[in-house]
């Protein structure tokens, strides 16, 4: 049936109101989503001002708002009409967010946050504006500082680069992983030196560069494709460089020493010359004559639409809270101490290494030594439940962080228990003491496994389960000599069952 008093709102809403309820719509919309995903904005905030790597991700929104002040005039000539159905896309992406909360995954939190804000602007503008605004809206994926992840390939690909040019240059050398050792001195590829923190910055930068200048798919695709590949091969060329300058004017030299400094020149010059380069390609913008025949819907539509939209978001939310009620009691890690090894292994005190698990509810510490033979450092980090800060996949991550210490190399292997096979992750750390050799591997919804993924997915199983969600790290160190992996190997043996420790600390 047709409304009269509706009939009349149409017919007089003009696009300057529809404009107007939709930026309305679309603040309430984003409002609402700082409040029901505040703790991942929070955090995503937090890794811009803390990391080097993304604090180019201060630049994005201001990027995106000078791209839509670009199309103000092509925009004029559109008027904004919500698409309800395309916010039904929000149920999914807040599920996103759930899971990526229930496995305690904060890059998952934050791409799903903001994927749901990207769908909100797509359902409340409607499809010709976000036709018109696909680029912009598409970009805002740079606000999520992802690509972590791959900083140790990085750090392989660096080390290898600066190894063959030293070879080419006729320098010795000797590598041993991320340890780069020349007549002079010591070198180590650091995290620092990866390159991670161009190599994102450069992306997004020549994306941006992409749509203002390129049009042929051909041209994008082969700038894209140099703004991955340049930054990794020039930072293998600055890495070379400085490990050339140590052996050349010694390991004291102000390069070596300020590297950090004279690698962001570097690599300013490497990207005036990618945009130099891009610019003797740069093609013509396409100008098209845009036009919407279509009457502006009356602002209780796009008020009905940020309703819509924020109802949707909040689904992944609810789940979260009704999971969290049916949940089991948390474990109390009352009865969790170091076990005592078997003859002919004597428990003797830990030493002074403790790794940074200040979010762990229970540690064991303790060492172990047999005869003459180096000692072995047994530690745990339990935690009752998984969240922010208390993680055995995060836990694991500051082995090689200790102040003076270095994750030289690390792989994957198994090897044979009492128990069965058992795969852990293998590490080389270097410190002032000397080499290390560190197993780790995790302990979660009652499972061993050494793959941070795996664990994430067995955290996810308990936190959907209800069941107990207790989970820890346990790491086996001993002196990187020859016998060292026997030497682990050999303490498991004599050990009482790691995993019945586990399963009974909370009881």
């Amino acid at each position: 049936m047709h409304s009269p008093a509706l009939g009349a709102d149409v017919a007089h809403a003009s696009p300057r109101a529809a404009w107007l309820a939709a930026i309305g719509a679309i603040a309430v919309f984003g409002a609402a989503l700082g409040i029901l995903f505040g703790p991942a904005i929070v955090a995503a905030v937090d890794v811009w001002s803390n990391s080097a790597t993304f604090n180019h991700c201060f630049l994005v929104l201001p990027v995106v708002l000078w791209l839509v002040a670009l199309q103000r005039h092509e925009l004029a000539r559109l008027t904004p009409t919500a698409a309800p159905l395309v916010l039904l896309a929000l149920m999914p992406a807040s599920l996103l967010w759930l899971l990526g909360h229930l496995a305690t995954v904060l890059e998952v939190q934050e791409l799903a946050v903001v994927v749901m804000f990207q769908i909100g602007l797509v359902g409340i503008l409607g499809g010709a504006v976000a036709r018109a605004l696909w680029f912009p809206i598409a970009y805002l994926l740079f606000l999520v500082p992802v690509g972590e992840w791959a900083v140790p390939m990085l750090q392989r690909i660096t080390a290898s680069l600066t190894v063959a040019g030293l070879d080419l240059a006729g320098v010795p050398v000797f590598s041993d992983g991320l340890l780069i050792e020349i007549p002079e001195g010591k070198f180590f590829v650091a995290e620092a030196c990866a390159g991670m923190r161009f190599l994102i910055a450069t992306l997004a930068f020549g994306t941006l560069f992409c749509w203002l200048y390129l049009r042929s798919p051909r041209r994008v695709a082969l700038f894209l494709a140099a703004t991955v590949l340049v930054p990794i091969l020039a930072n293998g060329v600055r890495a070379f460089g400085i490990v050339m300058t140590g052996h050349l004017y010694g390991p004291d030299s102000s390069v070596v020493a300020d590297h950090v400094i004279y690698g962001w020149g570097f690599f300013a010059l490497i990207t005036a010359l990618l945009t130099l380069i891009g610019l003797r390609f740069r093609e013509a913008p396409h100008h098209r004559v845009v036009t919407d025949a279509r009457e502006a819907r009356p602002w209780r539509w796009t008020a009905a639409a940020g309703v819509l939209a924020i109802g949707f978001a909040a689904s992944g939310p609810v789940l979260a809270a009704l999971l969290a009620l049916r949940a089991d009691r948390l474990a109390e890690p009352s009865r969790f101490a170091a076990p005592a090894a078997a003859a002919p292994w004597v428990t003797q005190a830990a030493s002074a290494w403790r790794p940074d698990w200040h979010g762990a509810d229970a540690e064991v510490a303790a060492a172990y030594a047999r005869n003459d033979a180096p000692v072995v450092e047994l530690r745990i980090a339990y935690v009752t439940h998984q969240r922010k800060g208390a993680e055995p996949t995060a836990f694991a991550g500051q082995l090689g962080r200790a102040p003076g210490a270095d994750l030289v190399g690390q792989e994957r292997a198994t090897i044979t228990t009492r128990g069965g096979p058992l795969e852990v992750v293998v590490s080389h750390v270097f410190d002032p003491q000397g080499m290390h050799l560190v197993w780790h591997w995790y302990w979660v919804h009652g499972r061993f496994t050494a793959r941070g993924a795996t664990a994430k997915l067995l955290q996810l199983a308990a936190e959907l389960t209800g069941r107990q969600r207790p989970a820890a790290l346990v790491v086996l160190a001993t002196s990187n000599d020859r016998g060292a992996p026997a030497r682990l190997a050999e303490l498991l043996e004599h050990l009482p069952s790691l995993a019945e420790l586990l399963e009974h600390a909370g009881s």
